[in-house]
Protein backbone atom coordinates (compact mmCIF):
# COMPACT_ATOMS: atom_id res chain seq x y z
CA UNK A 1 0.00 0.00 0.00
CA UNK A 2 2.83 2.39 0.89
CA UNK A 3 4.50 1.69 -2.46
CA UNK A 4 1.20 2.41 -4.29
CA UNK A 5 0.75 5.83 -2.61
CA UNK A 6 4.38 6.70 -3.38
CA UNK A 7 3.74 5.96 -7.07
CA UNK A 8 0.58 8.12 -6.97
CA UNK A 9 2.51 10.97 -5.37
CA UNK A 10 5.16 10.81 -8.10
CA UNK A 11 2.42 10.67 -10.72
CA UNK A 12 0.78 13.73 -9.14
CA UNK A 13 4.05 15.66 -9.16
CA UNK A 14 4.64 14.72 -12.78
CA UNK A 15 1.12 15.83 -13.74
CA UNK A 16 1.62 19.16 -11.92
CA UNK A 17 4.91 19.69 -13.74
CA UNK A 18 3.22 19.14 -17.13
CA UNK A 19 0.45 21.58 -16.20
CA UNK A 20 2.97 24.24 -15.20
CA UNK A 21 5.00 23.77 -18.37
CA UNK A 22 1.79 23.80 -20.44
CA UNK A 23 0.60 27.04 -18.89
CA UNK A 24 3.96 28.72 -19.52
CA UNK A 25 3.85 27.61 -23.16
CA UNK A 26 0.21 28.73 -23.52
CA UNK A 27 1.37 32.30 -24.03
CA UNK A 28 -0.95 34.16 -26.36
CA UNK A 29 0.05 34.73 -29.96
CA UNK A 30 -0.12 38.45 -29.29
CA UNK A 31 2.33 38.19 -26.38
CA UNK A 32 4.65 36.06 -28.52
CA UNK A 33 4.42 38.67 -31.28
CA UNK A 34 5.34 41.49 -28.89
CA UNK A 35 8.29 39.50 -27.59
CA UNK A 36 9.54 38.68 -31.10
CA UNK A 37 9.24 42.23 -32.42
CA UNK A 38 10.66 43.61 -29.17
CA UNK A 39 13.93 41.72 -29.81
CA UNK A 40 14.79 44.36 -32.43
CA UNK A 41 16.88 47.07 -30.78
CA UNK A 42 15.16 49.71 -32.93
CA UNK A 43 11.90 49.07 -31.10
CA UNK A 44 10.68 50.93 -28.06
CA UNK A 45 8.62 48.66 -25.82
CA UNK A 46 6.47 50.01 -22.99
CA UNK A 47 4.37 47.95 -20.60
CA UNK A 48 1.83 49.87 -18.52
CA UNK A 49 0.36 48.30 -15.39
CA UNK A 50 -3.35 48.30 -14.62
CA UNK A 51 -2.72 50.85 -11.84
CA UNK A 52 -1.10 53.25 -14.27
CA UNK A 53 -3.92 52.75 -16.78
CA UNK A 54 -6.37 53.71 -14.03
CA UNK A 55 -4.38 56.87 -13.32
CA UNK A 56 -4.27 57.73 -17.03
CA UNK A 57 -8.04 57.32 -17.33
CA UNK A 58 -8.57 59.53 -14.27
CA UNK A 59 -6.57 62.26 -16.01
CA UNK A 60 -8.62 61.84 -19.18
CA UNK A 61 -11.87 62.06 -17.20
CA UNK A 62 -11.01 65.13 -15.09
CA UNK A 63 -14.08 67.06 -16.28
CA UNK A 64 -16.42 64.04 -16.29
CA UNK A 65 -19.21 63.45 -13.82
CA UNK A 66 -18.89 60.90 -11.00
CA UNK A 67 -20.96 58.29 -12.89
CA UNK A 68 -18.45 58.25 -15.77
CA UNK A 69 -15.59 58.01 -13.30
CA UNK A 70 -17.21 55.07 -11.48
CA UNK A 71 -17.79 53.23 -14.76
CA UNK A 72 -14.20 53.81 -15.87
CA UNK A 73 -12.92 52.67 -12.45
CA UNK A 74 -14.87 49.42 -12.83
CA UNK A 75 -13.51 48.94 -16.34
CA UNK A 76 -9.90 49.61 -15.36
CA UNK A 77 -10.21 47.21 -12.41
CA UNK A 78 -10.75 44.39 -14.93
CA UNK A 79 -7.77 45.32 -17.10
CA UNK A 80 -4.52 43.41 -16.92
CA UNK A 81 -2.01 45.68 -18.64
CA UNK A 82 -1.27 47.69 -21.75
CA UNK A 83 1.72 47.14 -24.05
CA UNK A 84 2.98 49.54 -26.67
CA UNK A 85 5.71 48.83 -29.17
CA UNK A 86 6.87 51.32 -31.76
CA UNK A 87 9.71 52.35 -34.01
CA UNK A 88 10.47 55.11 -36.49
CA UNK A 89 13.69 53.65 -37.84
CA UNK A 90 12.61 50.45 -39.59
CA UNK A 91 14.04 49.45 -42.92
CA UNK A 92 11.64 48.55 -45.70
CA UNK A 93 12.46 44.86 -45.17
CA UNK A 94 11.81 45.07 -41.42
CA UNK A 95 8.55 46.94 -41.97
CA UNK A 96 7.40 44.31 -44.48
CA UNK A 97 8.40 41.45 -42.18
CA UNK A 98 6.71 42.93 -39.11
CA UNK A 99 3.60 43.84 -41.07
CA UNK A 100 3.27 40.22 -42.19
CA UNK A 101 3.82 38.91 -38.63
CA UNK A 102 1.28 41.35 -37.16
CA UNK A 103 -1.28 40.76 -39.91
CA UNK A 104 -0.97 36.98 -39.53
CA UNK A 105 -1.69 37.23 -35.79
CA UNK A 106 -4.56 39.72 -36.18
CA UNK A 107 -6.15 37.61 -38.93
CA UNK A 108 -6.28 34.61 -36.58
CA UNK A 109 -9.16 34.98 -34.13
CA UNK A 110 -9.41 38.76 -33.97
CA UNK A 111 -12.41 40.75 -35.12
CA UNK A 112 -11.79 43.97 -37.03
CA UNK A 113 -13.54 46.88 -35.34
CA UNK A 114 -12.25 49.71 -37.50
CA UNK A 115 -9.86 50.22 -40.40
CA UNK A 116 -8.68 53.66 -41.42
CA UNK A 117 -6.52 54.39 -44.44
CA UNK A 118 -5.41 57.88 -45.48
CA UNK A 119 -2.79 59.42 -47.67
CA UNK A 120 -1.52 62.86 -46.78
CA UNK A 121 1.52 64.65 -48.19
CA UNK A 122 2.50 61.44 -49.98
CA UNK A 123 2.57 59.46 -46.73
CA UNK A 124 0.25 56.46 -46.36
CA UNK A 125 -1.25 55.89 -42.90
CA UNK A 126 -3.19 52.76 -41.93
CA UNK A 127 -4.88 52.17 -38.60
CA UNK A 128 -6.46 48.83 -37.71
CA UNK A 129 -8.39 48.20 -34.50
CA UNK A 130 -9.16 44.62 -33.54
CA UNK A 131 -10.44 42.68 -30.58
CA UNK A 132 -10.53 39.10 -29.36
CA UNK A 133 -13.80 38.02 -27.73
CA UNK A 134 -14.10 36.23 -24.40
CA UNK A 135 -17.89 36.01 -24.56
CA UNK A 136 -20.70 37.97 -26.18
CA UNK A 137 -20.22 40.99 -23.90
CA UNK A 138 -16.47 41.07 -23.22
CA UNK A 139 -13.14 40.95 -24.99
CA UNK A 140 -9.74 39.83 -23.72
CA UNK A 141 -7.51 41.81 -26.08
CA UNK A 142 -7.99 45.18 -27.75
CA UNK A 143 -5.32 45.94 -30.36
CA UNK A 144 -4.53 49.08 -32.35
CA UNK A 145 -2.01 48.69 -35.17
CA UNK A 146 -0.73 51.85 -36.85
CA UNK A 147 1.54 52.01 -39.88
CA UNK A 148 2.66 55.39 -41.15
CA UNK A 149 5.30 55.19 -43.83
CA UNK A 150 8.19 53.26 -42.25
CA UNK A 151 6.88 53.87 -38.73
CA UNK A 152 5.06 51.16 -36.83
CA UNK A 153 3.09 51.18 -33.57
CA UNK A 154 1.25 48.31 -31.94
CA UNK A 155 -0.87 48.96 -28.87
CA UNK A 156 -2.55 46.15 -26.94
CA UNK A 157 -4.81 46.38 -23.92
CA UNK A 158 -5.25 43.01 -22.25
CA UNK A 159 -7.79 42.01 -19.62
CA UNK A 160 -11.54 41.68 -19.38
CA UNK A 161 -12.98 44.60 -21.32
CA UNK A 162 -16.68 45.41 -21.75
CA UNK A 163 -17.34 45.66 -25.51
CA UNK A 164 -19.51 48.72 -24.92
CA UNK A 165 -16.56 50.58 -23.36
CA UNK A 166 -13.92 49.91 -26.04
CA UNK A 167 -14.01 53.37 -27.56
CA UNK A 168 -13.25 54.91 -24.17
CA UNK A 169 -9.94 53.03 -24.22
CA UNK A 170 -8.95 54.63 -27.52
CA UNK A 171 -8.51 57.88 -25.58
CA UNK A 172 -5.41 56.28 -24.06
CA UNK A 173 -3.91 55.73 -27.51
CA UNK A 174 -3.78 59.44 -28.30
CA UNK A 175 -4.80 58.82 -31.93
CA UNK A 176 -5.84 62.02 -33.69
CA UNK A 177 -9.52 62.22 -34.48
CA UNK A 178 -10.58 59.49 -32.06
CA UNK A 179 -11.99 62.02 -29.59
CA UNK A 180 -14.57 63.18 -32.13
CA UNK A 181 -15.43 59.56 -33.02
CA UNK A 182 -16.02 58.80 -29.35
CA UNK A 183 -18.21 61.85 -28.84
CA UNK A 184 -20.64 60.79 -31.60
Amino acid sequence: MKNHSLKLRHFGLLAALFLIVGSVQAQSKLETLFNKIGENSKMTVVTISKDMIGSMMNNVLVNSDSTDKKEMKKMTDDLGYMRVISSKELTTEEQTSYNKMITDVLNDGYKDLMNISTKENGKQTNVRMCSKAVDKDNISEFVIYVREGQELSLIAIVGKIDKNKIMELTKLSGLKGMETEIAH
